[in-house]
């Protein structure tokens, strides 16, 4: 993954957290 994706997940994890939970496993 790239640093811009690797950025973008650890804010995806706490906003889209709670509604994709199949993200937090990858």
């Amino acid at each position: 993954l790239t640093e811009d994706e690797d950025a973008l997940t650890d804010i995806d994890l706490e906003e889209l957290g709670l509604l994709t939970p199949r993200v937090t496993e990858e």
